[in-house]
């Protein structure tokens, strides 16, 4: 075992479970920011593992230059200073709680492992994952080894973590229509954004239709033109109050509905076709996080303020 005074142990919980289809962005993210905040120093020292194929790829093209990661098979017989461990999933099962991942994640780390899960992981006796977490807090002080995220998102309130809060959120804001997601997003520009003194000459228009915006034609193809005129339209449009001009389109992406393949297709078009009349776009997906610092940076760059 590895002598020293700091203990080797941490585990980081993410405020909600952010699973999707085999990977999980809010894990992705927090380990991320942990590893740029602690390890900037030598990179390479640290090896994220994670289960899935997905979450693995996700995390290298996210990942600073010199940190990898990868899934557990490819880590056998290799070792690195500081082993993160992802959970990708917020229950256990199977898969994820394979003796054999467990040990290889475990034995990989020469000074430090790291576990990041959801707070909300039920951690069952005589589960893999749910024994070394309860003997990781048992050996050390969990006040020192276990680390809230810090990373927050307007659309947490998704999230079943936050169910009760969400249900009240909607009986009080039963007036504005749209999907939660977008009713969400139409509260933190109205309420936090607009009434900046620097975009008092900014206001927002919501559902607005592509056809309205584009008068030439010329630039599009067929299918393109197509659905300009089928009543496409953007979740919300930001002008300027004097002269009425387009100044940024933001869209809101719900992570289960934005991954279907034709929905995709349709989001390409649109981006596409932004591009071509040279209006802004900022996409906010629904498991991202840090809207408000993205819109006002988004929102000040379209106004020529920075």
């Amino acid at each position: 075992m590895t002598d020293g005074d700091n203990h080797p142990f941490r585990i980081i919980e993410t405020n909600i479970s952010g699973e999707r289809d085999n990977y999980n962005q809010r894990q992705i993210d927090e380990t991320d920011l942990y590893i740029r905040q602690n390890y900037s120093e030598d990179y390479t020292k640290v090896g994220v593992i994670a289960p899935y194929r997905k979450h693995a790829d996700m995390l290298q093209k996210q990942l600073p230059d010199g940190a990898e990661a990868d899934t557990i098979h490819k880590f056998q017989g290799r070792e690195k200073d500081v082993i993160i461990f992802n959970t990708v999933r917020s229950k256990i099962g199977e898969f994820i709680d394979n003796p054999n991942l467990i040990n290889v994640a475990v034995s990989r780390a020469v000074n430090e492992f790291i576990v990041v899960k959801p707070k909300s992981m039920e951690l069952p006796h005589g589960t893999n994952i749910g024994d070394m977490i309860r003997y990781i807090c048992y050996t050390t002080d969990p006040d020192e080894t276990i680390i809230k995220g810090s990373i927050c998102s307007v659309f947490d309130l998704l999230y079943k973590e936050y169910n009760k809060v969400f249900i009240s959120f909607l009986s009080s804001n039963k007036n504005i229509k749209g999907s939660a997601a977008e009713v969400i997003a139409y509260k933190l520009l109205n309420e936090n954004i607009l009434n900046n003194i620097q975009f008092s000459s900014i206001d927002m228009v919501r559902e607005y239709r592509l056809r309205d915006l584009v008068r030439n034609f010329e630039s599009f193809d067929e299918d393109e033109i197509r659905f300009i005129k089928n009543n496409s339209r953007l979740d919300f449009l930001l002008y300027n109050k004097i002269d009425k001009t387009p100044v940024l389109a933001i869209e809101v992406d719900g992570v289960s509905f934005h991954d279907n393949e034709l929905q995709q297709e349709r989001d390409n078009k649109k981006n596409h076709i932004l591009e071509i009349i040279g209006l802004p776009l900022l996409r906010l997906s629904t498991d991202g996080h840090n809207e408000e610092a993205r819109i006002i940076e988004s929102l000040s760059t379209a106004m020529g303020l920075c």
